[in-house]
């Protein structure tokens, strides 16, 4: 039988209920899901932690991603390089 810690550190950006934390810790190792609000066209930060806070990622995982919907997760350098890729056809497609 596990025990469930009383207090869950979150990032400032997690959106994720207390109780639904407690049921992550159970389900899934002792690890709990921070994951912030989805932005209106389906993104938002995830990662995996400890109830520390301190991340926790399966193997081949990065401590912090970003993902869009279900299907799509990138480490925080790749999504900041697919955003400036992005930035930079935008000033192009504008000069």
């Amino acid at each position: 039988m596990s025990t469930v810690p009383d207090t869950i550190t979150c990032p400032g950006w997690c959106v994720v209920p207390l109780d639904a934390h407690r049921r992550d810790l159970e389900e899934r190792g002792g690890r709990v899901y921070q994951l912030g609000a989805w932005l209106e066209d389906d993104w938002r930060i995830a990662s995996l932690t400890d109830p520390a806070g301190n991340p926790r990622p399966g193997p081949g995982e990065p401590p912090i991603c970003v993902q869009r919907g279900d299907l799509e997760s990138l480490p925080l350098n790749e999504a900041e390089t697919l955003a400036n890729s992005l930035l930079d056809l935008i000033r192009k497609a504008r000069a």
